[in-house]
């Protein structure tokens, strides 16, 4: 008789996979690689609360279903925006998850896998993840539905552990390979090399930039519309407007009003900011990008009027700032909104002694230092300085110097991609 078990099917007398997976010959199962989350009775899943009422409130459970807190089964308050751990207690008949004994998870970060991989990240009595928190000194909850939350210690060690265990979860002698990312007086970020014989760990020069490609008027329905990759940033903004502020309370009698939002699209990266919603790293690029923008565009031609920018991540490696702004300045140059200049933005860093143009994101998340910056080409005007860390005064002329070095380049990239729709159609007449 064929042996009948999760994730088969039986045709023709034979036990089939339905799934890709592994099968585990000394329980007799076969352990899925791939697949959807399905909730079950009494497992614990990590949310972010979406929107707290008076008897309930809705959790997003970064999947196909819904999850509801009904507060007779919670104790404690819950609020908009909280991330909580919680037990699945029931899937009802609209497909949505009841939730009992919610438990509000304070600080920390987010991080998904794919569901089907939780079971190898948490390993035969939760030995792979017991180790993960013990070699990093982190504290981690893990969610059955994919999402794992991670607070003190090492915490970017922790992440870079649990998303090796995603990638490589079909190798066996897995566990010894993880525990080889710890030895004593190896664990943290200072100890990684970034800087190998002078070049960076992806072959690029200190003062390189990555390559860059941006293509304009990528959406019909928007006024202006770009696309840039920038190495394997992905990234899409549009511009809407000018049109009528509303609420009226936010128009302007002298001028328009810039409206920005900054996202990241929820599979856009394995980290926290990678989620739907705005949180608060989303809404301060959406103020400085908006601040950009308002020292360039000429706003006192549209009184009363706002116009809209939407800058979308669609991938995130490192610098999607600088990146969302120089895909929105073609954007509203694509829209016909008069511009006094074309700003463009890159940001540069410091890896040990070395300054480096342009990070990636493993370099943004072990560097000593983070400087992004917007210019306007024409005038050399700042228009966005910020910077995360410390540089000497000799390392921060370096990093500007990179910078406004790098300008042309990026410049040269945008105008391209203004005048591409152009030169295309004028060879179709030739």
């Amino acid at each position: 008789m064929p042996t009948r078990m999760a994730g088969t099917i039986v045709e023709d007398n034979k036990t089939c996979a339905a799934v890709i997976g592994m099968y585990d010959d000394e329980k007799k199962t076969l352990v899925p690689l791939e697949g959807l989350w399905y909730p079950r009775h009494e497992e614990k899943v990590i949310g972010t609360v979406v929107e707290a009422r008076l008897n309930t409130c809705s959790v997003d459970l970064y999947a196909p279903y819904k999850g509801i807190i009904i507060f007779k089964y919670a104790d404690g308050d819950i609020a908009n925006g909280d991330i909580v751990d919680a037990t699945v207690k029931e899937l009802d008949k609209t497909g949505t998850v009841v939730l009992s004994r919610p438990r509000v998870l304070r600080g920390g970060k987010l991080v998904f896998i794919k569901p089907s991989k939780i079971p190898r990240l948490l390993g035969k009595g939760n030995t792979m993840i017991k180790q993960i928190s013990e070699g990093t000194m982190s504290s981690i909850e893990v969610g059955m539905n994919g999402a794992i939350w991670i607070n003190g210690g090492d915490v970017d060690r922790a992440t870079e552990a649990i998303l090796k265990v995603e990638e490589e979860a079909h190798i066996s002698g897995l566990t010894e390979s993880i525990g080889s990312m710890w030895n004593i007086g190896n664990r943290m970020a200072e100890d990684i090399q970034l800087m190998i014989d002078g070049k960076r760990l992806d072959g690029r020069r200190p003062d390189e930039l990555r390559n860059i490609a941006i293509k304009a008027n990528v959406i019909k329905n928007a006024a202006g519309s770009a696309y840039i990759e920038w190495g394997n940033n992905k990234i899409i903004a549009a511009v809407y407007g000018p049109r009528e502020a509303l609420p009226k309370h936010t128009q302007n009698p002298e001028r328009a009003v810039i409206k920005c939002r900054y996202t990241m699209a929820t599979f856009s990266s394995s980290e926290e900011h990678g989620r739907a919603g705005m949180n608060r790293r989303a809404v301060e690029i959406s103020k400085v990008t908006a601040e950009v923008f308002e020292n360039v565009l000429l706003l006192e031609e549209f009184p009363g009027t706002e116009i809209s920018l939407f800058i979308e991540v669609l991938q995130g490696d490192g610098g999607t700032r600088a990146a969302g702004i120089t895909c929105a300045s073609v954007a509203l140059a694509a829209s016909g909104i008069p511009m006094r200049d074309m700003p463009y933005a890159v940001s540069a860093g410091k890896v040990g002694d070395t300054v480096i143009l342009d990070m990636n994101k493993i370099e943004d998340n072990y560097s000593d230092a983070d400087v992004p910056v917007a210019i306007n080409p024409r005038s050399g005007n700042v228009t966005l300085l910020q910077m995360d860390g410390e540089l000497t005064k000799e390392e921060f002329k370096t990093a500007m110097s990179m910078i406004k070095n790098a300008g042309p380049k990026i410049t040269e990239a945008q105008k391209s991609a203004l005048r591409a729709p152009y030169e295309a159609s004028e060879s179709r007449y030739r």
